[in-house]
């Protein structure tokens, strides 16, 4: 079994490397050097990834691009911005690390001779990291950060007692802070510390704020596809989604020549003309859309590109410019198909929506359309109108093919939906049925014994949920399968 993403990076820092003035209002010497022994092997820093295989990741139709982890080369770029030297290492491609490697986790942590670990985890990370730290911290800074934290910054405190620190939201301004063990970083907005009752919010960080990523780390090390972000936060409240508590629903985008400029140090160090924009609200505004666009066009870096779309975010002069500036495929969530558990999940979309959205956007872009099963209050009529729809989309004349697919909806700890019905949790059978070594064991009792920090372990219970198996299991190929 793998998870549908994993991710765990460790940051290591010590005081060989000199620590200058900060560009983002720290002093020279507000970094305690004396909290950054030297390691023997005179590693500055060292960032570790640890990701499940592409091939296990939603929305992954052809999985041969691999990405580079972007959230670590950001985390990266902030280091490098105040004079702190580091390295990485990411393992995304090793196919035997996976949820329940704790074993193999420990080893690599072990590896590492530096007195700072930072971890930034997916909520499925989360067992593991548990599970691994009481055996791999000997002593050092233990920092965690990450999507995954959300909602349970407080359980991991109390329940790793090797943890030093959470960072919540957006990490690039505070981590360096905690790192160099800076007077007052415990206080920073996103930072929950030990010992601290004071409840923060997650931390925003403003695009004048926000570092460049380390593009350079990326160079001959096989990538074949750039991660680029343009913007964070999203302005709606799906009920399934944490993205509003990760980065906030006010949407910040950063200029179109600041984005490019990041590009063609990102093309140029990748080696590369494939690229995925990771933006949530890439679509929401036009006159950000256009813009990267016709710039893209008038540098003439014959870049393919792909993007995430809402269905009603794309008029035809968008989907236009798209394709004349080189994008190839569209993302589009549908995540319901049937009006009234739209709205109760507060998407934002109906039915009619989808369906020319998804219609104009095929007359210029291969697409690809995913909804979700599984909610608590969702009917068997309800994912088989889903089913419907999204058969319906796919056999549809178009220019270019549509694709399709159905996910389990994962439960997550920071959404309302969770909030509602978390006592409505049961563990998916195939969990249990694959942790049989005694490592994976060890993991699987985090899993059973906290069902908030393994949450992604879970599924809601739904109804006929036997019913919609068999339903799902008859449809798999067709689904699964392009015209």
């Amino acid at each position: 079994m793998h998870c549908s993403c994993v991710q765990i990076a460790v940051t290591a820092v010590n005081e060989s490397c000199a620590v200058r003035e900060s560009r983002i209002g720290l002093a020279p010497d507000a970094c305690t050097n004396a909290a950054l022994p030297t390691p023997a092997n005179g590693d500055a820093a060292s960032i570790v990834t640890l990701t499940a295989p592409l091939d296990s990741v939603p929305f992954t139709v052809d999985s041969d691009g691999t990405l580079p982890p972007l959230g670590p080369l950001l985390l990266g770029g902030a280091l490098d911005r105040r004079g702190i030297c580091w390295t990485l290492a990411d393992t995304q491609r090793r196919a035997e690390l996976g949820p329940f490697s704790l074993d193999a986790f420990v080893s690599i942590l072990h590896e590492i001779d530096a007195p700072v670990l930072g971890l930034s985890v997916f909520n499925d990370a989360l067992p593991l990291l548990i599970a691994a730290l009481p055996h791999a911290a000997r002593g050092r800074r233990v920092l965690v950060g990450g999507p995954g934290v959300l909602g349970n910054a407080e359980t991991l405190l109390a329940e790793v007692p090797e943890i030093e620190a959470v960072v919540t939201g957006e990490a690039e301004v505070a981590f360096p802070e905690l790192v160099c063990a800076a007077p007052r970083s415990h206080t920073l907005p996103g930072v929950v510390a030990r010992g601290s009752s004071l409840r923060r919010p997650a931390a925003v960080v403003e695009p004048a704020d926000q570092p460049s990523p380390a593009w350079q780390w990326c160079r001959d090390r096989g990538y074949s596809v750039v991660p680029l972000s343009t913007m964070r936060g999203c302005p709606f409240a799906c009920q399934f989604c944490e993205v509003e508590v990760l980065a906030g629903r006010r949407v910040r985008r950063q200029d179109v020549s600041t984005v490019l400029s990041d590009l063609r140090r990102a093309l140029d160090a990748v080696a590369t003309r494939r690229v995925q924009v990771l933006d949530d609200a890439f679509t929401l505004a036009k006159s950000h859309l256009l813009r990267f666009c016709r710039e893209l066009v008038v540098r003439g870096w014959d870049v393919e590109f792909e993007i995430f779309a809402r269905p009603n975010t794309l008029d035809e002069e968008s989907c236009e410019a798209l394709a004349a500036a080189g994008c190839r495929r569209a993302y589009m969530g549908i995540d319901a198909g049937d009006d009234e558990l739209l709205r109760r999940v507060s998407r934002g979309l109906t039915v009619s929506d989808a369906i020319t959205g998804v219609d104009r956007a095929a007359r210029w872009l291969e697409v690809v359309v995913s909804t979700m099963w599984g909610y608590p209050f969702e009917s068997l009529a309800q994912l088989s109108a889903a089913l419907q729809l999204g058969r319906c989309m796919r056999d549809r004349a178009s220019a270019h093919p549509v694709h399709l697919m159905v996910h389990r909806l994962q439960p997550s700890v920071a959404t309302p939906l969770f909030a509602e019905h978390h006592e409505r949790l049961v563990l998916l059978d195939e969990v249990a049925d694959h942790a049989t070594a005694r490592d994976e064991r060890a993991v699987l009792d985090v899993i059973r014994r906290d069902r908030r920090t393994g949450s992604a372990f879970y599924r809601y219970e739904t109804p006929d949920y036997l019913q919609k198996c068999r339903l799902l299991e008859a449809y798999q190929e067709e689904i699964t399968c392009p015209r």
